[in-house]
């Protein structure tokens, strides 16, 4: 994770290997972030921004700031904020806000592949073991079902996590054939059945059938 500073332009400077990175300053964004919120709920609300930073190894080299934070620092400061506004909203207020949030709530699609100008070498396609996942070990298909050649172990639903990836790294909307070269399975048939047996929503018709996996997501 290396050093974290912050300049005088409010910029983020992550120091590896004596490289400097720079990015966006956290705690502009969760004002921005917190001018937003104001601006949907239309009411007047206590809101105070954290940033957290969570990385373990990260070395924070800045004036301190209560509200700059490790993770370690979050239970403390949550409990002195709990006490600081302790007679701002009432419980019962609160819980309609977040219901009312939930509801406005909308799924955002990001091809990540393409935003971060990834390679199909960079990207490990199959089917991993969850239980050996340290390994990253790739499961096979193997009697109707995938199997760990590692552990040994047995999951016939194995192959939604990689689905699951797929949708969030590449497309929500998949094929047949761009889920046989993503799972490593060979047969049109299995897969077919695989996605079927997933009661996905279909687009389109023949081999130019797509499934689209945002119930997975």
């Amino acid at each position: 994770m290396g050093s974290l500073s912050i300049n005088d332009h409010q910029q983020l400077i992550q120091r590896i290997n004596h490289a400097n990175k720079y990015y966006p300053s956290p705690h502009l964004q969760v004002q921005l972030q917190v001018c937003q919120l104001r601006t949907l709920i239309n009411e007047p609300l206590a809101i105070h921004p954290l940033v957290v930073f969570t990385h373990p190894d990260a070395s924070l080299n800045f004036e301190y700031n209560p509200d700059l934070i490790t993770l370690q620092a979050l239970s403390l400061r949550m409990n002195e904020l709990m006490e600081e506004y302790s007679n701002c909203e009432s419980t019962t207020n609160i819980k309609q806000l977040a219901f009312d949030l939930k509801s406005k709530h909308s799924r955002k699609h990001e091809n990540l592949y393409n935003h971060y100008q990834l390679s199909k070498n960079q990207l490990i396609s199959g089917v991993f073991c969850i239980w050996c996942s340290e390994k990253k070990t790739l499961m096979t298909r193997t009697h109707g079902t995938w199997q760990c050649p590692s552990c040994g172990r047995l999951d016939k639903l194995a192959h939604i996590e990689a689905l699951k990836d797929y949708g969030y790294l590449i497309n929500r909307l998949i094929n047949n054939e761009e889920a046989r070269s993503f799972l490593r399975v060979n047969s049109r048939f299995t897969v077919s059945r695989l996605l079927n047996d997933l009661k996905l929503e279909k687009i389109g018709e023949g081999k130019g059938t797509k499934y689209d996996l945002t119930k997975l997501l």
